[in-house]
């Protein structure tokens, strides 16, 4: 008898900067950093698939400026989640992500922007965490 396997799809993004910065690792070494998520409804229970995400990567806030890193978009999977890896050559430490969701079209929901969630940038092409956000869509 064979077993029954059960897919599970993530929808996923991987976004390479190129050299952005060179004041930040050797131009060999790699930093990363990962947002992943889920879109839901309002109730934070029933993913919203099929959702547009946008999240931009920003430097965090030194001296009341921040610079622009890289932007990444992906679709999220049938339950609303999704997961975007940074490829970055940026100096290990504190960054932020604005985040854009659109849900799909039918849906009845409004868009929503989400700003300055905190993300880290990490050593090495895999993030050792990733900055985990819930992002609930209200009815129109």
């Amino acid at each position: 008898m064979r077993g029954t396997r059960m897919a599970v799809g993530l929808a996923v993004a991987v976004v390479g900067a190129g050299c952005l910065n060179t004041t930040g690792p050797g131009s060999n070494e790699r930093t990363s950093a990962a947002v992943s998520g889920q879109v839901t409804r309002a109730d934070g229970v029933t993913g919203v698939g099929g959702s547009a995400v946008t999240i931009q990567l920003l430097t965090a806030p030194a001296g009341g400026t921040q610079r622009f890193l890289v932007q990444g978009n992906v679709l999220a999977d049938d339950n609303g989640r999704f997961l975007i890896l940074f490829l970055l050559r940026e100096p290990i430490g504190n960054a932020e992500a604005n985040i854009a969701v659109t849900p799909a079209p039918g849906t009845g929901l409004l868009p929503r922007d989400t700003n300055a969630i905190a993300v880290k940038i990490l050593p090495g092409e895999i993030p050792a965490e990733s900055t985990h956000v819930q992002i609930p869509l209200q009815a129109r």
